[in-house]
């Protein structure tokens, strides 16, 4: 059997990525995430791809991204310039001629540091054929981005203890990319996803469960900030791009 994990950080964003440039068929959802530097007024003034697409994906997302207005971070109760990390997950309609463009989910917060990211280690004792467990990480870390306490959250789903121990002593080692306002970085509380799977020899890794935080709108595969400094003024989910 082959253990594997996967959180839709980073590595999980990444192979959407991929997919969509090497495969012939288009899959349902693609997820990526954004570097966005916004002015006081909330404009967006810069905009860096951090997953790599396809132009013809990712230019109409781009020109979606660059025509939102977002409320930026405040200092001293003054709007300010901020950076952000944005994650977005679009659906994709085929049509009679290519496919049309939906806005699943949209977010904003810190983001992570892709080389510091360490796989978790797949508990021995529970490594059996087909298996899928799914942690939820709390983690706050401070304006350098560095994790100063990590849990797992109870009641995401049922798994043995060993796969939160492992989930969390990863989160641990990991750097985030802080929110910054005015230069500076802020400090916040990230919820992450980790799935565990074992695959057999005759079958691929099963899938986890989808996780929905309170309040979201679509199944997550990435990382959850709470209360970010950045936030979109207009919600955009279900838009057609």
């Amino acid at each position: 059997m082959r253990p594997h994990f996967s959180t839709a950080l980073a590595t999980f964003v990444l192979i959407a990525a991929m997919q969509v440039q090497a495969d012939s068929k288009i899959p349902a959802t693609v997820d990526s995430t954004w570097r966005v530097t916004l002015a006081a007024d909330g404009s967006v003034t810069a905009l860096e791809q951090e997953t790599k697409l396809k132009s013809t994906l990712a230019e109409p997302l781009a020109r979606a991204i660059r025509s939102w207005t977002f409320e930026p971070g405040k200092i001293d109760g003054k709007p300010a310039v901020t950076e952000t990390t944005l994650y977005l997950t679009v659906g994709l309609d085929e049509q009679a001629e290519g496919y049309a463009v939906r806005v699943d989910d949209v977010r904003t917060g810190g983001g992570i540091h892709i080389g510091s990211q360490g796989a978790p280690r797949f508990p021995i004792n529970e490594l059996r054929d087909n298996t899928a467990a799914l942690v939820v990480v709390e983690a706050n870390y401070d304006a350098s981005g560095k994790v100063v306490s990590a849990h797992a959250v109870p009641g995401t789903q049922r798994v043995a203890r060993d796969f939160d121990t492992a989930a969390v002593d990863a989160v641990r080692r990991w750097k985030f990319l802080p929110e910054k306002v005015g230069g500076r970085g802020i400090a916040a509380t990230v919820r992450v996803p980790i799935c565990f799977s074992a695959a057999s020899r005759r079958s691929e890794a099963p899938d986890c469960a989808p996780w929905v935080p309170a309040g979201g709108k679509a199944a997550i595969r990435g990382a959850v900030t709470a209360d970010p400094a950045a936030k979109l003024r207009v919600d955009v989910t279900a838009r057609r791009l």
